[in-house]
């Protein structure tokens, strides 16, 4: 099938603006993703031309569905607030002239004993990167099949966590791994050819000194899996 022209110009979306309502609708999968569920509480720093323009570009619209995890193109997008309340997600937007970059965007998460912060970035054109996982520095635009493994700083866990996907036949196409200091908290980036199955992140949760495993899919694929 050919593309339409929708597909060649930027994403198929809901709009009115890739970089200020697709972004925030991918950069909410992601951390819906990473946190492995819907939130029950979310609050969300909008930097930049965000912190006065998000009502009227439907950002905030936009990440009530993205942790909900509707896609760019989703109608649903435009009754995703009310949605977000229906599903006991309570949502607070913050406009935060600190964050670093053109267009930042900060989201912290809480669902059970769970919380996560995470820093993104829209780049323009539904692009995003995520630049900050809790206290981990890392740089991920999730173009492809992504896992991320976060653990305590020891020797071991990276060739096991490695071993694990290669068991697999899977290929990994790049491997990075960033800590917040020698022997704390680090996270393992593993970018794959194909994705993995739940018994593959069950397998990388079950890892000594292991305390969290999610998977990143490209938008196209709709996967929102964590362990």
């Amino acid at each position: 099938m050919e593309p339409s022209i929708f597909d060649i110009i930027g994403p198929v979306m809901v709009g009115p603006s890739s970089s200020h309502t697709a972004a925030c609708v991918r950069i909410g999968r992601c951390v819906r993703s990473i946190l492995g569920a819907v939130p029950t509480k979310a609050t969300v720093h909008f930097g930049g031309s965000f912190a006065t323009t998000y009502r009227g570009h439907g950002s905030d619209r936009a990440m009530a569905a993205g942790l909900l995890g509707m896609g760019p193109d989703d109608p649903a997008i435009n009754e995703s607030l009310e949605a977000a309340r229906q599903r006991g997600l309570e949502l607070q937007i913050v406009a935060d002239a600190t964050l670093p970059g053109q267009l930042p965007v900060r989201v912290i998460v809480e669902h059970g004993d769970k919380r996560l912060d995470v820093l993104a970035e829209s780049l323009g054109g539904g692009m995003i990167a995520i630049r900050r996982i809790n206290d981990v520095q890392v740089d991920l635009q999730g173009e492809g099949f992504t896992v991320l493994v976060e653990h305590v700083d020891h020797p071991g866990v990276i060739a096991h966590a490695c071993g694990v996907i290669g068991e697999t036949g899977i290929n990994i196409g790049s491997t990075t791994c960033r800590r917040s200091e020698k022997g704390g908290k680090a996270l393992l980036v593993l970018e794959l050819d194909q994705p993995v199955g739940e018994a593959v992140l069950g397998k990388l949760a079950s890892l000594e000194d292991v305390t969290g495993v999610a998977l990143l899919a490209p938008m196209a694929e709709a996967s929102d899996t964590g362990v």
